[in-house]
């Protein structure tokens, strides 16, 4: 998130020293009128969509590696929203932000650093799974050892244990002080007469060191925008090119086959691919069988790569979702500027270009981070049949079996 982990305490003036911008602060007036309850509305669906994801990821049929860490990014994805729902609730829209009693303090502070884990956790799962769908389309016949479960398994333990890491900076760089100490004079003039308890009072700020704030901007900057940002458009120009390369080998081989006009691998060829479209065909409903042998084979190719193309381009999807979410443009509205480069500039330029253009902007890019975290559930519908039968046979089972009866030969 934006406002919730770099500027929490939420200063309402700018350092004397920076320049507002009015359009960034006229939009950041406007937009934040909506933002609260535009979330407590789009973030309990998210929540919801995310479990769905987890109960039909994790039936019997849908284990696999791939499926498994789609399960840890659901996770993710619904804590981080589920957080982000009690952060609006109480401390927005109860206006507590810079009068907390020491528990809720406290409790703010971990939930700055439990958000930024819980990002950069998101964006190391997608990563692995980019990783995995590309041994699948490279190393065809060590992609089941490479791409095991268990390989699955660690590569998140160590996903979680590099997104602790580099919450540290965050970790160290924020404290629960005394509302006092965020306050100006006119302030604490205006609550000493309304509250006699005043030092009793605390809020969540930055450490007086601005060598750990430069940190933190830098950290963000390099390993939890550009890095993830990076690794993902290069995957993703991997990813579109195995698609076309294993596309032209399959026309290629497709072709041979039609003329040779015989299988490669004589009778145990033919059963062998008899059980592989028998095993594709279940899942992806056809509804005949093809008698000859080398159609027979041709057609399981096609299913088998029909299969493994709807994983790469969801997967696609997914990525392509996220770095727009890095990428954030409004046009005639926003600066040009993606969020990486953003936190980037800030390491320059000091805390001005963040009070001036990257917290004005917060609540906006909040909106494309959770949108982004909530919209998995339609692209599984979207993109994959077996998502979605197994969908409607948990939470639909009488709609599904009407879809699915088998309809009565006609004689004549």
């Amino acid at each position: 998130m934006n406002v919730t982990n770099l500027n929490i305490a939420e200063r309402q003036e700018v350092h004397p020293e920076c320049t507002p911008i009015h359009s960034l602060v006229e939009f950041h007036r406007i937009y934040g009128t909506i933002h609260v309850y535009l979330m407590l509305f789009w973030c309990p669906l998210g929540v919801l969509s995310n479990l769905l994801n987890i109960i039909v990821l994790n039936q019997k049929r849908m284990r696999t590696s791939t499926n498994f860490l789609l399960t840890c990014l659901a996770i993710s994805d619904a804590i981080l929203m589920f957080l982000y729902v009690i952060f609006v609730s109480y401390f927005v829209i109860g206006g507590r932000m810079r009068s907390l009693p020491y528990p809720m303090a406290v409790y703010l502070l971990i939930h700055v650093n439990l958000q930024n884990i819980l990002h950069i956790f998101s964006c190391g799962i997608i990563i692995t799974l980019a990783v995995f769908r590309l041994l699948y389309a490279r190393c065809l016949l060590k992609c089941q050892q490479l791409c095991s479960q268990r390989r699955a398994e660690l590569a998140v333990l160590i996903v979680l244990l590099t997104a602790c890491f580099f919450t540290i900076p965050c970790m160290i760089s924020h404290h629960v002080e005394s509302a006092n100490s965020d306050l100006g004079p006119g302030d604490l003039e205006l609550i000493s007469v309304q509250h006699m308890n005043l030092t009793q009072m605390y809020t969540v700020n930055y450490v007086d060191n601005m060598m750990l704030r430069v940190l933190v901007y830098w950290t963000t900057a390099v390993f939890v925008k550009l890095l993830p940002l990076t690794s993902m458009i290069t995957l993703s120009s991997l990813l579109v090119a195995s698609i076309h390369q294993r596309v032209r080998v399959q026309r290629r081989t497709t072709e041979h086959r039609k003329t040779s006009g015989r299988l490669g691998s004589g009778e145990d060829g033919i059963a062998e691919e008899t059980r592989t479209l028998a095993s594709v065909k279940s899942d992806n409903e056809w509804s005949e069988a093809v008698a000859n042998p080398v159609e027979r084979v041709i057609m399981a190719d096609r299913l088998r790569e029909r299969s493994h193309s709807r994983t790469t381009h969801m997967l696609l999807a997914i990525m392509m979702i996220y770095i727009v979410t890095y990428l954030p443009q409004a046009l005639n509205l926003l600066f040009c500027i993606p969020q990486a480069i953003l936190l980037l500039v800030s390491g320059f330029s000091g805390y001005c270009f963040s009070e001036t253009v990257y917290d004005p902007l917060g609540d906006f890019m909040d909106l494309l981070t959770l949108l982004s975290c909530g919209i998995n559930f339609a692209l599984y519908c979207l993109m994959s049949q077996q998502f979605r039968t197994t969908f409607l046979q948990l939470f639909c089972p009488a709609k599904f079996r009407r879809k699915n009866a088998p309809s009565r030969p006609t004689s004549g």
